[in-house]
């Protein structure tokens, strides 16, 4: 059997309390592997929720790659 590894991607607190349960059947299937993506949009309230519920950002997301660009007017 080939194992699913889903991306999911949490912004804000509300979304990470909103998926808990979803990570956490995600996490006790043994045909699913889910990685787990915060955008940093909210990091520190995320990673609470992340913390209560037991799940983590998948490392090689942890670049901070989806900073928020500084408004440019043209």
């Amino acid at each position: 059997m080939q194992t699913t590894r889903p991306l999911l991607v949490l912004g804000t607190r509300p979304e990470a309390i909103k998926m808990a349960p979803i990570i956490h059947e995600c996490q006790q299937r043994a045909d699913i592997d889910p990685v787990v993506c915060f955008t940093g949009q909210h990091r520190e309230m995320v990673a609470q929720v992340a913390e209560y519920f037991g799940f983590r950002n998948d490392p090689r997301f942890d670049r901070r790659c989806f900073r928020h660009a500084p408004y440019k007017r043209s």
